[in-house]
């Protein structure tokens, strides 16, 4: 006769293995990403960025292109505004045409390809998953946050960031083109002269 406490008492002793088996599970689907993304040298996609307030209960919402190989990456944001964001390994580069400012600083250790930012917080977080028809939903949680994504064919088509205070922001990605030949000079920050630019790199 199976009692409940027999009943418990199993699934006491299972479940160190249902978590293990999830870990390496979630061990797997990392690798399959990382693998992926290894094989791409160039990327362009259309993007959507939706940034949320809480405690102003406010938000809005970007959209634009994004473009990077193995050494830049640039946001263009073509709407509200038109806003240039780029990173090398040494500086990251923003240029905002609503102030008509230039701003350029040191590149400590920021990295905005969808990969790395997902790495960033995998091995510090509790990591759930729930696969679907498509792909994998993925949340990782930690102390001070949480991170979601939506991955199908090991290719992270969202991403969002949540801080401790329930602000985030959200990239969507659209329209991707790998490994094909990108825009002549796309990496380049051109703007005129009466652009204020604020170099603190140095």
């Amino acid at each position: 006769m199976v009692t409940l406490k027999s009943k418990l008492v199993w699934l006491v002793l299972l479940l160190p293995l249902l978590l293990m088996a999830n870990q390496e599970k979630a061990d797997q689907l990392m690798r399959e990403i990382s693998t992926r993304y290894e094989t791409i040298e160039t990327f362009e996609a259309d993007f959507t960025q939706a940034n949320s307030w809480a405690a102003m209960d406010s938000g809005i919402e970007s959209n634009g292109k994004i473009y990077y190989d193995q050494s830049n990456l640039i946001m263009r944001y073509q709407a509200p505004e038109v806003q240039i964001m780029k990173v090398t390994d040494e500086e990251i580069t923003v240029f905002s045409s609503t102030s008509n400012q230039m701003m350029i600083s040191k590149n400590n250790d920021i990295s905005l390809k969808p990969l790395e930012l997902l790495k960033q917080y995998w091995d510090i977080s509790t990591i759930y998953l729930q696969e679907n028809t498509d792909g994998y939903k993925v949340k990782l949680q930690y102390e001070g946050g949480r991170v979601e994504a939506n991955i199908i064919d090991s290719l992270i088509y969202d991403i969002i960031l949540y801080d401790v205070s329930g602000n985030s922001v959200k990239y969507h990605f659209s329209n991707m083109k790998i490994n094909k030949e990108l825009p002549e000079n796309i990496f380049q920050v051109e703007v005129d002269d009466s652009v204020e630019i604020l170099d603190m790199s140095k």
